[in-house]
């Protein structure tokens, strides 16, 4: 039980064709909820990953948060695992933008929920459809 509240510290790489985007991993109630409220606008090669448990419609909030988003939501279409580190297959199935300090929900449809504020990130994810997240580093 606790565990989803207080999980140990995960880190994710994205990887594109041409390009490896370092994402934080929200999981837990605490981290979902905070996300990139109160935040600096992130690095080149940064993104934050929500983590939920099924494939389903998920609101976000930008009322506290500096900058414009874009929220794109995955879902898991293949797994393998090489060593140590697991390997999993996307494909994008939702693309959202988020004004900064907005008052409404963005609803997104997916498993996985990808935040950035890097508008070439998703020009890549579009163009690109399957990329692969790694974990286990």
């Amino acid at each position: 039980m606790f565990n989803n509240f207080f999980p140990r510290k995960r880190r994710a790489f994205l990887l594109l064709k041409n390009k490896e985007l370092e994402l934080k991993v929200a999981s837990s109630f605490f981290e979902k909820l905070k996300g990139y409220s109160f935040s600096s606008f992130p690095e080149n090669n940064e993104g934050m990953l929500f983590l939920f448990d099924e494939l389903s419609l998920h609101n976000f909030w930008m009322c506290c948060v500096a900058f414009d988003l874009w929220l794109i939501g995955f879902e898991v279409i293949g797994k393998k695992r090489i060593g140590k580190k697991s390997v999993e297959t996307l494909k994008v199935i939702d693309i959202k933008y988020g004004k900064k300090f907005s008052l409404s929900t963005i609803p997104v449809f997916s498993r996985y929920v990808l935040e950035t504020a890097h508008r070439e990130l998703v020009k890549d994810l579009v163009k690109h459809k399957t990329p692969r997240l790694v974990w286990g580093f």
